[in-house]
């Protein structure tokens, strides 16, 4: 409560909110802190998580040119990943250069990183969590851990990476071993999610964030959308949650 009543001193319910729950406890980062009543007043307000320890990387400034887009699509089996493909082109394809992988080596992934400056990394596919350790399946034979291709990360960062988005299951792993690396923005789901629920969270997101919706209301937009999937899918809006650093401004897609 003192909490709730200092906000309502400072802030007016228009306002646009970030709330950053700054946390290295994996529990308290699975809470569903979005069910606090404070969202319910401040209806522009998003929460995110944030790590105790953060600092701001030199990043490349592009002057010119299409947001640049690497979409990773790796192991599918049991899953449609051609929706995920079908959404971002449907979004995207008109203002900005998607380069696709579909079920590649690790080499693959490493040169892209490594040789172009991509603005969003994202990944669709299988991926899990084990004793704090995450990892996705880049192909049906091969996976990889974000130390794996941490040195790629960091050279795509300081080229000017600004979100990853792993639309794939349990991707709390993946989001400890990421802000490690001071990414700016990242998008993961707490836990196993169904196929269509991340494939309705990823046409929704695109759809608010490309119309220049602030990056943290297009995420709450389209989490609080996908209630309409929970007679079939319980606790759908649930499951995605951004992590921040916050020595970073969150971008617009304007800019």
């Amino acid at each position: 409560m003192p909490i709730q009543n200092k906000l309502r001193e400072n802030l007016a319910t228009s306002d646009i909110v970030r709330i950053l729950i700054e946390t290295d406890n994996v529990q308290l980062q699975r809470l569903p802190w979005h069910e606090w009543d404070l969202l319910e007043i401040y209806r522009h307000a998003e929460i995110g998580i944030s790590p105790p320890r953060y600092e701001k990387i030199k990043q490349s400034v592009k002057s010119t040119g299409k947001i640049k887009v690497l979409a990773i699509f790796g192991d599918s089996t049991g899953i449609n990943i051609e929706e995920d493909k079908r959404q971002l082109l449907n979004n995207l394809s008109n203002n900005a250069d998607i380069k696709f992988l579909v079920s590649p080596q690790l080499i693959d992934i490493n040169d892209q990183l490594w040789e172009e400056g991509y603005d969003i990394l994202f990944f669709a596919g299988h991926s899990e969590t084990t004793s704090d350790r995450g990892k996705i399946y880049i192909n049906s034979e091969e996976s990889l851990t974000i130390s794996e291709f941490k040195f790629a990360l960091k050279k795509a960062i300081e080229s000017g990476l600004k979100i990853a988005i792993f639309n794939s299951c349990d991707g709390l792993g993946l989001a400890k071993d990421l802000i490690d690396l001071h990414i700016p923005q990242i998008i993961v789901m707490r836990e196993r999610i169904p196929d269509k629920v991340a494939q309705e969270f990823l046409k929704y997101f695109l759809k608010e964030f490309y119309q220049n919706q602030s990056f943290y209301l297009a995420v709450r937009r389209a989490r609080e959308r996908l209630q309409g999937l929970e007679n079939k899918y319980p606790c759908a809006s649930w499951l995605p949650i951004i992590y921040q650093n916050p020595a970073c401004k969150p971008p617009e897609w304007q800019n």
